[in-house]
C-alpha cells in the first residue's frame, strides 16, 4: 500500500519547501529592514552633529552606544540559544534539492475576513500592509521621547544627564510631524477598526495573512482550547514577573 497524507516524501518536501520559501521571505524582509533602519540612524546622526555643540555631541553619542551595545549583546545571546535549539532538531534539508538562492516572488500579505462585518476597500488596504506595518505618527510623541531619554541617562552623572536633556528638549522643539506614509482615508479605516470591539485582528498561525475575526468566536475558540484536557492548567499565582526577570 502506498504512503499517503503528510508521512509520504512528497508531503514532507512540500512542508520543508514551504518552510524554507517563509524563511528566505523573512530574512529579506529583515535586511530591507535593517537597510531602513541604517539609512534613519545616519540621517538622525548627521542632523544632530550639525546641530549639536561638540561636547555635548560626544556625550549622546556615548549614551547611545552604551544602550547600543546592551541591546546588541541580550539580542545576540537569545539568538545563540534559539540557534543552539535547532541544531538539535537535525532538520533533513537533504530532502531539498531545488535551489531557491535566486527567489525573489516571496509570498504577499492578504485580509482573510472571517467576522460579521463588511470591509471597504481602504480597511482592506490598510491591513493589507500587514502587522508589522507602522503608521507615520500624526502628532511628536514628547512623553515617550522625554521617557525613553531618562532610561538612558540612569548610567550618566547629573552633570551630563542634565546637558543631554537640554539638547533633547531643544530637539524637540524644532521636530515636525513625519510625511504620512498612508492616505487620509485609510487612516479613517484604521481608527474605524480600532473602535469597533465586535472585532480582533491578528496575523494567520501560517502564511502572510492577517485575519480579522468576531471577538466573541474568538473568545470561544480561545475557551474551547483552554478546556481541553490536560493541555493547559490554572497557575496558582502570575509568573509574568519571574519571566521578564530573567
Amino acid at each position: 500500500m502506498p504512503t499517503t497524507g503528510l508521512k509520504s516524501n512528497k508531503a514532507k518536501r512540500i512542508m520543508l519547501q514551504a518552510g524554507l520559501s517563509l524563511v528566505r521571505a523573512t530574512i529579506n524582509e529583515n535586511r530591507q529592514q535593517m537597510q531602513r533602519i541604517s539609512n534613519e540612524i545616519n540621517q538622525t546622526y548627521n542632523w544632530l552633529k550639525d546641530n549639536m555643540n561638540e561636547m555635548d555631541f560626544k556625550t549622546v553619542s556615548r549614551v547611545a552606544k552604551i544602550a547600543a551595545d546592551k541591546t546588541h549583546s541580550r539580542v545576540k545571546q537569545e539568538h545563540l540559544q534559539k540557534f543552539a535549539r535547532l541544531k538539535q532538531e537535525n532538520l533533513p534539508v537533504n530532502i531539498l534539492r531545488r535551489d531557491w538562492r535566486n527567489k525573489s516572488d516571496f509570498p504577499q500579505n492578504t485580509v482573510r475576513n472571517e467576522s460579521s462585518r463588511e470591509l471597504s476597500e481602504s480597511e482592506n488596504a490598510i491591513l493589507s500592509k500587514g502587522m508589522n506595518f507602522s503608521p507615520t505618527p500624526t502628532s511628536i510623541p514628547v512623553k515617550e521621547l522625554i521617557a525613553a531619554t531618562e532610561h538612558g541617562l540612569k548610567d550618566l552623572c547629573e552633570g551630563e544627564a542634565n546637558l543631554v536633556r537640554s539638547d533633547v528638549l531643544r530637539v524637540l522643539k524644532k521636530a515636525k510631524v513625519p510625511q504620512p506614509n498612508i492616505s487620509r482615508e485609510e487612516r479613517e479605516a484604521l481608527n474605524s477598526l480600532k473602535n469597533d470591539d465586535s472585532i480582533i485582528v491578528l496575523p494567520a498561525d501560517k502564511g502572510w495573512s492577517t485575519v480579522v475575526m468576531d471577538k466573541d468566536k474568538y473568545q470561544e475558540k480561545m475557551n474551547n482550547l483552554l478546556s481541553e484536557g490536560d493541555t493547559y492548567q490554572v497557575m496558582k499565582k502570575d509568573p509574568t514577573y519571574l519571566l521578564n526577570a530573567r
